[in-house]
């Protein structure tokens, strides 16, 4: 009976399926799960600085990840969120591309931190671009944007056209008080 049992032992062990070897990374490190997780900690939870963590544990997995994009936007976004604007417009100064519409918004974000940051010339170069591109998201911003700048760098007369523009264009437009204001003679700086 003895010897039986020890032959059953081994066949049941010899038998018994191997678990397969796991060639998937954790599902915590995937790239998706990491931005995923890191969105749900900036908008559902409110924590932008949990969020840059994520972000920093996705760029050091995935440096070059397919998702890249995405994380920058997430990493701006809660960078804005803690006011930590000369971080967000230090990764926006070196971005050379905008062609992509979603890119648009990157350079309008730019723009709106340049001009902040009181480089209104640059600030201006960039509203242009977005004003050129007539990218539909981002035109009442930049239009209102490029006028604010123009008048900062003592161009009154172009500023006044963009505010009329602006007008035009925009008769609902959210900055419609502001516009009607400087439209009237108060100064724009």
């Amino acid at each position: 009976v003895v010897a039986r049992s020890q032959s059953v032992r081994r066949t049941v062990a010899v038998s018994a399926p191997v678990p397969a070897a796991r060639t998937e990374p954790p599902m915590a490190q995937t790239e998706a799960h990491l931005l995923a997780r890191a969105i749900t900690e900036l908008r559902q939870q409110g924590d932008p600085r949990a969020a840059l963590s994520t972000l920093d544990q996705y760029a050091q997995h995935f440096p070059h990840g397919v998702l890249e994009a995405e994380s920058l936007r997430a990493r701006l976004e809660a960078l804005v969120e803690i006011n930590d604007l000369k971080t967000a417009l230090s990764l926006l100064d070196g971005k050379t591309t905008f062609t992509d519409p979603l890119d648009f918004d990157l350079l309008l974000t730019r723009a709106e931190l340049r001009a902040s940051a009181h480089r209104c010339g640059e600030a201006v170069v960039d509203f242009a671009q977005i004003l050129e591109a007539r990218a539909p998201r981002s035109m009442e911003r930049a239009l209102y944007g490029r006028a604010i700048c123009l008048g900062r760098l003592g161009l009154d007369d172009r500023s006044r056209a963009d505010l009329i523009t602006y007008q035009q264009e925009f008769p609902l437009g959210s900055f419609l008080p502001e516009v009607k204001r400087l439209l009237l003679g108060q100064e724009v700086r």
